[in-house]
């Protein structure tokens, strides 16, 4: 929710903490995250299972489809 309130799109990461209760707390959202091979963005899509290649191609199709209004890519599977 917090993405789409603050109008991110495509990618962004959000930092969130867990307290000793159970309540959620957002700690930043990140609208340009790491994005190389090793980043921190990456590591979060590798626990979905997506790849480098697959996350890029995904970034780009996003951004292509909210550009030029073409057709939304399907949705990923987790």
């Amino acid at each position: 929710r917090a993405f789409t309130v603050l109008g991110c799109a495509d990618c962004a990461r959000v930092d969130m903490r867990l307290d000793d209760d159970g309540n959620l707390y957002i700690l930043e959202v990140n609208s340009l995250p790491s994005l190389g091979e090793h980043g921190s963005y990456l590591v979060g899509a590798q626990h979905i299972g997506l790849d480098f290649a697959a996350v890029v191609n995904r970034l780009v199709e996003e951004a292509s489809a909210r550009y030029f209004g073409t057709p939304e890519p399907p949705q990923i599977d987790t």
